[in-house]
């Protein structure tokens, strides 16, 4: 270590530039300004995650119910082989990449020894 008190070393670190809207917020203060820095990471992350979560929990409910209506509707609760041709060309394009890349991702898993994705992709 250089032998600067930490803030300083902390602002040369993570660049001047980037602390500049923290310090302004804080009046200057460098040390005031890497905490805020700081809670506004920790705030960041908490934020992200928990918008992953959501987004996982709206993409499942969202399957759910597709699945079921296409059962219901054309005997074939896989939406995403769009049995009633109900989609659009881009979309069903869109669906079958997704698929053959969960496939590889799957494939890579296997050869790798770790787990199989959560949704089998048929």
């Amino acid at each position: 270590m250089s032998g600067l008190p930490t803030a300083v070393l902390l602002e040369e670190r993570l660049s001047p530039e980037r602390l500049s809207g923290y310090r302004a917020a804080v009046g200057g203060d460098r040390t005031a300004a890497i905490e805020l820095y700081d809670w506004n990471a920790r705030l960041s992350a908490t934020f992200w995650s928990t918008l992953g979560h959501v987004e996982i929990l709206v993409r499942n409910a969202m399957h759910q119910r597709l699945a079921t209506w296409s059962g219901q509707t054309y005997g074939e609760p896989r939406w995403y082989l769009d049995p009633g041709n109900v989609l659009t060309p881009e979309s069903r394009q869109t669906i079958r990449t997704a698929r053959d890349n969960a496939r590889g991702t799957a494939a890579r898993r296997r050869r790798a020894g770790r787990s199989r994705p959560c949704m089998p992709m048929r």
